[in-house]
């Protein structure tokens, strides 16, 4: 059975970034038990700006930033990282499901939990306390990695 884990923005930010969870985010996407490591547009899209902010307030210079951008689009054609899209059902499953979630779930967490649900992934990875609680909730059979 394959073992897929579906890789929010917390978690990619951190393996790709001097942040303290770096060790910890690498490790996880370093896994030789993953038959895919998935990551959605809006992941992208979302780490594209937490890292410009990061430019913005200088903690990761402009170069280094180019570089790490580099790093993920070889990642993504050599399909080390698999991309998925965002569907219009996931916006109709966020505004479903979440209501029924008992955390304050931003709205861009919660996209991530819909596409994660409907690509049929076998675990979720994030570094993000809420996020993990909310994926306990609408992802009941699939774990959060890594164990925090």
């Amino acid at each position: 059975m394959p073992n897929n884990v579906y890789v929010d923005t917390s978690l990619l930010l951190a393996a790709f970034s001097n942040e303290p969870g770096q060790p910890i985010a690498l490790a996880l996407l370093q896994e030789p038990q993953w038959t895919q490591v998935c990551v959605s547009d809006w992941t992208l899209a979302e780490f594209d700006c937490a890292l410009h902010a990061k430019v913005l307030r200088g903690e990761t210079p402009a170069d280094v930033a180019h570089a790490i951008n580099q790093s993920i689009e070889r990642l993504l054609e050599v399909g080390a990282l698999q991309r998925l899209p965002v569907l219009r059902e996931d916006y109709s499953a966020v505004q479903r499901v979440v209501p029924g979630i008992s955390c304050q779930v931003r709205g861009a967490d919660a996209l991530h939990l819909a596409v994660a649900a409907r690509s049929g992934m076998t675990h979720f990875a994030s570094l993000d306390k809420t996020q993990r609680l909310a994926a306990a909730q609408w992802l009941r059979d699939i774990p959060c990695v890594p164990e925090l």
